[in-house]
């Protein structure tokens, strides 16, 4: 009795289902992990973002001593 096309594809099916769960549960961590790390430096970056613009409009830059105009440092600047 030759076998029908469906009864190939079944025992084929039967035959893939374990490579098939395998290969999955294989893959599924690394994609895990890929997306944790793109969260956790995407918060790194936009905290390096809010640093920079924080630095570069002057918040967290220290006051710098200036001479006043009068004293003979100044003179000796200019």
């Amino acid at each position: 009795m030759p076998s029908t096309s469906t009864d190939i594809k079944s025992q084929l099916d039967t035959q893939l289902e374990p490579v098939i769960q395998g290969l999955v549960s294989v893959s599924v961590p690394p994609l895990l992990l890929g997306v944790l790390a793109q969260k956790g430096c995407g918060r790194w970056f936009e905290d390096l973002g809010q640093l920079s613009e924080s630095l570069f409009q002057g918040r967290r830059l220290p006051s710098l001593p200036f001479p006043k105009a009068d004293s003979p440092e100044a003179s000796e600047m200019a």
